[in-house]
């Protein structure tokens, strides 16, 4: 399993390329479906510390519920991949550990909301079950959520 690693925004996009990237050796399986759900999971996995930093960068502010709200649910919804994942392949798989920090907070939500999107867009692809539809109707409210804020940002 990969170490903790320590992100700063401007290497946010790196993460997120890399996240959505086939798998090299980072322990996750070769399999196409359990690789790609392996991929979903470190997003979700990505996208719930990203959101429980920015949640802790705008306390006691309406951002602040919707980080927390966001970081709550990408949890949900890495458990629900886990879930599939050993349902599929009779094995656990958990993300490796990522600690983002976010000096630009408008930087770190277009990051954030360019990777939504991109998710909502590969799970609705990766087949018809309602489980990942559901998903990918998260992620497309997810994004919907952080253009609302950047409009109030801007």
């Amino acid at each position: 399993m990969e170490t903790d690693e320590a992100l700063d925004l401007a290497g946010l996009a790196r993460v997120w390329e890399r996240v959505r990237a086939p798998s090299e050796g980072g322990g996750a399986p070769e399999d196409p479906a359990p690789a790609r759900l392996a991929r979903f999971i470190r997003n979700a996995s990505a996208a719930g510390g990203l959101y429980a930093l920015l949640a802790m960068k705008t306390r006691g502010s309406e951002a602040e519920r919707t980080f927390r709200r966001l970081s709550r649910e990408e949890a949900d919804t890495e458990r629900r991949l886990q879930t599939e994942f050993f349902l599929l392949t009779g094995d656990t798989w958990a993300a490796p550990a990522v600690h983002p920090s976010a000096p630009s907070l408008a930087g770190a939500v277009r990051e954030a909301y360019l990777a939504e999107t991109e998710n909502a867009r590969r799970l609705s692809e990766f087949g018809p079950d309602p489980l990942f539809q559901e998903l990918a109707e998260r992620e497309r409210a997810h994004a919907a959520a952080l253009r609302r804020m950047l409009e109030r940002f801007l």
